[in-house]
């Protein structure tokens, strides 16, 4: 069964023509088959949905791992008033619109880390964070040096798709207030370890928290 590279839950894009100046209608994946895809409109009024007529043509844009992609629809049925929902059936193949770097969310959590050589952690800040690594903010500088490699746990963030994870420290900022006193240090950290799978993993949670 084919999932159009789409997954539950992920904010889409549809649209009634290419690089058009038409309305833009915002959708969520609530459900997909063989050969049909349900999106529930949001911020979608219920007089609004008489603008969208079943058999009408549209295409849906959204964001996958590494790339954007969009895929020609045909709107099948329009069901469920009070909550929104379109049944859309594709009418053509996937296509990759644009090649692109990892997307990064800005997200502010409690985190704990460590240099390798070290048995207990020390408490830090996540700053934001992409598939393919994270800025962090910590309280010291002491033994961090450039291109040193750190582990780093997520275990106190609920849900989130990562335990662990190694890094690399890329970049190191002192970041200060207006008067040049030091307040803290921010590390930019590559990570190293990622399976396939994990990264796959974190990269979907980055575009729901993006969404």
């Amino acid at each position: 069964m084919s999932n159009f590279n789409l997954y539950i839950g992920q904010k889409v894009n549809l649209i009634k023509e290419k690089n058009s100046s038409g309305p833009k209608y915002k959708a969520e994946v609530i459900g997909i088959n063989s050969n049909s895809i349900d999106l529930q409109l949001l911020d979608f009024g219920a007089k609004q949905i008489k603008s969208l007529s079943v058999g009408e043509d549209y295409i849906i844009f959204f964001e996958g791992s590494n790339a954007l992609y969009e895929l020609d629809v045909k709107i099948k049925k329009i069901t469920n008033l009070i909550n929104k929902v379109l049944v859309v059936n594709p009418i053509g193949n996937l296509k990759k619109t644009e090649r692109r770097r990892y997307m990064r969310v800005q997200v502010r959590k409690k985190i704990k880390y460590k240099l390798l050589d070290q048995t207990t952690y020390s408490d830090a800040v996540m700053i934001n964070i992409s598939g393919s690594g994270i800025k962090i903010e910590v309280d010291s500088l002491t033994n961090f040096k450039l291109e040193k490699n750190i582990k780093i746990d997520f275990s106190d963030i609920d849900s989130f798709p990562i335990l662990e994870a190694e890094g690399r420290i890329l970049r190191i900022k002192v970041d200060q207030n207006s008067r040049g006193s030091r307040i803290k240090y921010h590390l930019g950290v590559e990570f190293v370890s990622l399976a396939k799978q994990q990264k796959e993993k974190l990269i979907n949670w980055v575009q729901q928290k993006k969404n």
